[in-house]
């Protein structure tokens, strides 16, 4: 059994190759070997749509540069699905859990 010695242009890593846009396939980066995707497309929920590289083939967004506030300059409250409700809702039974937790303590201790 010998062992082979590793010269240093070995151990280097070679460099990205360039790879050609493909519409109908997804290519594979030779360095990370994932699929990547030339033409993605991202399509937001107020109908703008977007073709970007990515290694998902198809994203859907809820907001996009074209319809954020902080893009558009309007100043406007964005609330998907009312989350903020949802949140406060949440808090509140978190907050009668834990008075019923103390009331409970105390019945135990006496």
């Amino acid at each position: 059994m010998s062992k082979t010695k590793k010269t240093k242009k070995q151990n280097q890593k070679t460099p990205i190759k360039q790879v050609k846009k493909s519409a109908k396939t997804a290519t594979k980066i030779p360095q990370i070997k994932i699929p990547f995707y030339f033409d993605a497309k991202i399509e937001c929920a107020c109908g703008e749509k977007y073709t970007v590289g990515s290694t998902v083939r198809q994203t859907r967004v809820e907001i996009c540069s074209a319809c954020h506030p902080y893009f558009t300059g309007t100043k406007r409250f964005v609330d998907t699905a009312g989350q903020v409700d949802k949140f406060k809702a949440k808090l509140a039974r978190v907050e009668v859990l834990r008075k019923q937790r103390i009331a409970s303590k105390k019945t135990k201790e006496k």
